[in-house]
């Protein structure tokens, strides 16, 4: 059934995954004259747009998310693409961590200048809604599992 609950959330996760592509959305940026001259704040802010494989990662996982949404009679195969999913947005957080910490390794001293955004928090409300939808569609499996029990 395609208006469970889960889809409202898998819906939700991604349209947020897919704002990373938006301008306003941002990871960090920097006012300061210094942190531009990095390779990573060349245009004053790191977004998705500053790595290849960042993209493509965003651009499968808001895609997966919107394939899952549809996988709604194979609930054990929704679960299990939920999951992967899970699995790839923590690997966007450590992979974009590790671009901004090689970024900035030995100048502690620009770091000052960096101001956090939106486009951060994202990946975490993306994982939120995910643990939900997981969480509903488990109950939907024992649900009918339960129903298969009395017939």
């Amino acid at each position: 059934m395609i208006q469970r609950i889960q889809t409202i959330f898998l819906l939700l996760a991604s349209a947020c995954i897919s704002f990373l592509f938006l301008p306003n959305f941002d990871f960090a940026a920097s006012d300061s004259a210094q942190a531009g001259s990095g390779s990573l704040f060349q245009d004053g802010v790191f977004n998705a747009y500053d790595n290849l494989i960042l993209q493509v990662l965003i651009g499968a996982i808001s895609a997966l998310i919107f394939i899952n949404i549809f996988l709604f009679k194979k609930r054990e195969l929704q679960l299990l693409l939920s999951k992967l999913i899970i699995i790839m947005v923590f690997v966007i957080i450590l992979f974009a961590g590790i671009i901004f910490y090689l970024n900035f390794e030995n100048r502690q001293e620009e770091m000052v200048h960096i101001q956090v955004k939106l486009g951060l928090f994202i990946p975490f409300v993306v994982l939120a809604l995910l643990f939900l939808a997981n969480k509903h569609i488990k109950k939907d499996i024992r649900l009918v599992k339960s129903m298969d029990r009395l017939r």
